[in-house]
């Protein structure tokens, strides 16, 4: 990803950072242990469950879809800039091909990416 898309470090770090989450609860939920954990606060309900009730509850998976689908933004349009001549036709293509993803979002939940 960090040559295709021509990324910086930091980028490449973030990248690093939000595909370690994703796969965490990817792991959690294809491969739960099979013992209890101590309990968690749900975040929604305000109250102690089983940690794997807390994990998987709405406002997390607003952020890790909203996490994941970011980076389909983000790849690509730098890619587009600072990517090698023969990545950047085809970041322009997953651009063009997510635009009614990235706008469903924002017409729903509104801003796909943080101001910076």
């Amino acid at each position: 990803m960090k040559r295709s898309f021509g990324l910086k470090l930091k980028k490449t770090a973030e990248l690093a950072s939000v595909s370690a989450e994703v796969y965490r609860f990817r792991d959690e939920a294809v491969h739960p242990s099979s013992s209890f954990g101590p309990p968690a606060v749900h975040p929604t309900l305000g109250v102690l469950v089983e940690r794997r009730l807390a994990m998987f509850s709405y406002p997390n998976a607003h952020l890790l879809v909203r996490a994941a689908l970011a980076y389909c933004k983000i790849l690509p349009t730098i890619g587009t800039k600072n990517g090698p001549k023969e990545v950047q036709e085809f970041a322009q293509y997953l651009l063009t091909a997510g635009q009614p993803c990235f706008l469903l979002w924002e017409q729903t939940y509104g801003p796909l990416l943080d101001a910076t």
